[in-house]
């Protein structure tokens, strides 16, 4: 055991332990190692905060929230298009704006940090966590409930689609409901699971995340089980669309690429060149759900490889740590000295770097896998109509509906007022508008009249080809034709 009068005897930069004591704040982020100061061993800790011996004077942390303004302002231009414009231009659904809304929580969380923020340590040694600072608290809890959020709406996404192009089933407000409660609810309970497991802490810039004892059960196996689910749904459905193409084929129980079982419709073969067109508009319908699915399982993968180093002082043996602390001994404190023996300890400065800014960023993958050509349309239309609307209200006159809102256009072709209609008076008025007029078959229909006035169904060469039924009342002759032959791709809204 060392002494009291040994402890104070720590060599620059180091502080003794003993000499803080445990006073709270977050005492598993101490970075402490023993080394012997004479004949005694005393624990020496480094100065906190710990990144800025583990990193040169470059690093460049302070960059990150201003990064994550920036995409915060590129969320609320989204969540006003959804809010402002019609769904035809934005093809807006429940399980869009919920990943939305999870971007959202992630880019505050890295925002609040850019106001005054002196608190990343409890003192000399001991960084703070969320049980010792409120901000800390906030801002990590925030960024987790957000992570959560976005996984799990991404899942329910996946789930959607599968329902939808495998099982042909339309999902209805009870798989809403349900959805929406496991999106929000569910990220609410796991955030709990991962407070009360684990809790946050300060560990590199004035961010809190996930302190690293037992985080990888309560959160970073959880959230990568569940992005990966998510990828092989995706990867499944997508494999399945390429297969019905290429096969033409399916089941009774999957029904998206249903054909009729006649010899001449199987005999039909599909030329290579409208297969790969179908293959391209599979694609085209689904490379947003792709993306989406296969970069979180990037990012959830990247950013825990990065951030289970950070705080992991257990990670590290005394002898790795060893040649670091006796490089800054005797360099009296010079961390530049030492900058390559600092490398081997945690992920390296553009590492950490990068792990920061994909977090911070990662909104903008929502809007680049979300923005849409009629967005950008619409928006020009609600600013004309806007202008419009207010140069009419300043002039003090109407507002003139232009021509090309043909939806909101009246249509005066067949219009007649009350008074140009009249009653018949003479019989032959009567027998000019109720008349009996002789049938003139088209010369393309497939249809024939009857032999007589009455009701009854057409038996004549135009019916008897397949898929095509003539009925007639009267004069009047309808030819529906229909085809069971049919092929749909459904995308997702």
């Amino acid at each position: 055991m060392a002494s009291n009068s040994s402890l104070a005897q720590c060599p620059d930069p180091f502080i003794a332990e003993l000499s803080i004591g445990d006073n709270g704040g977050y005492l598993a982020g101490r970075w402490c190692t023993p080394y012997a100061v004479g004949d005694e061993t005393v624990s020496c800790c480094f100065p906190c905060p710990f990144t800025d011996w583990q990193y040169a004077d470059g690093f460049n942390k302070d960059v990150v929230p201003w990064l994550a303004l920036v995409v915060l302002v590129l969320m609320v231009v989204s969540a006003l298009t959804y809010i402002c414009l019609p769904v035809s231009d934005t093809q807006r659904h429940y399980l869009t704006s919920s990943p939305l809304m999870g971007f959202i929580f992630i880019s505050i969380a890295f925002i609040v940090p850019l106001g005054p923020s002196d608190h990343f340590c409890h003192d000399a040694i001991t960084p703070n966590y969320w049980l010792s600072e409120t901000t800390c608290a906030f801002t990590g809890s925030l960024l987790h409930f957000g992570v959560w959020v976005l996984v799990i709406g991404c899942l329910f996404r996946s789930v959607h689609l599968y329902l939808q192009l495998i099982w042909d089933v339309e999902p209805g407000t009870k798989f809403r409901a349900g959805a929406l409660i496991c999106i929000f609810g569910g990220s609410l309970g796991m955030l709990g699971i991962a407070l009360g497991v684990s809790g946050v802490s300060y560990q590199v810039g004035n961010m809190c995340y996930i302190s690293y004892p037992k985080s990888v059960g309560s959160f970073w196996g959880p959230l990568l089980a569940v992005a990966f689910v998510s990828f092989v749904l995706q990867a499944f459905i997508m494999g399945y669309c390429i297969r019905g193409v290429i096969t033409r084929g399916g089941t009774a129980r999957f029904s998206i690429f249903k054909r009729s079982d006649t010899p001449d419709s199987l005999s039909r073969a599909v030329p290579p060149r409208h297969t790969s067109r179908k293959i391209w508009r599979i694609l085209q319908l689904q490379w947003r759900a792709i993306a989406i699915v296969f970069l979180i399982l990037f990012y959830v993968a990247f950013v825990a490889t990065a951030v289970l180093q950070w705080g992991n002082r257990g990670q590290f043996t005394d002898e790795q740590l060893k040649p670091w602390v006796d490089c800054l001994v005797q360099a009296k404190g010079d961390k530049k000295a030492c900058i390559a023996e600092a490398k081997r300890i945690g992920p390296n400065s553009a590492t950490a770097v990068a792990a920061l800014a994909l977090l911070a960023s990662c909104g903008i993958w929502g809007v680049i896998c979300t923005a849409r050509w009629t967005m950008i349309l619409g928006w020009y239309d609600w600013l004309y109509d806007r202008k419009d609307n207010i140069s009419a209200l300043l002039s003090g006159e109407y507002h003139r509906e232009r021509a090309r809102d043909l939806e909101r256009v009246a249509s005066t072709a067949y219009s007649h007022s009350p008074t140009d209609v009249t009653s018949p008076t003479t019989l032959e008025e009567v027998d000019r508008m109720y008349g009996t007029r002789a049938y003139h078959g088209p010369q393309n229909s497939f249809s024939r009249p009857g032999a007589g006035p009455g009701t009854g169904t057409a038996t004549g060469p135009g019916t008897t080809a397949r898929g095509r039924a003539s009925t007639f009342t009267g004069s009047t002759v309808t030819t529906t034709i229909s085809s069971s032959n049919t092929f749909d791709l459904k995308e997702f809204k």
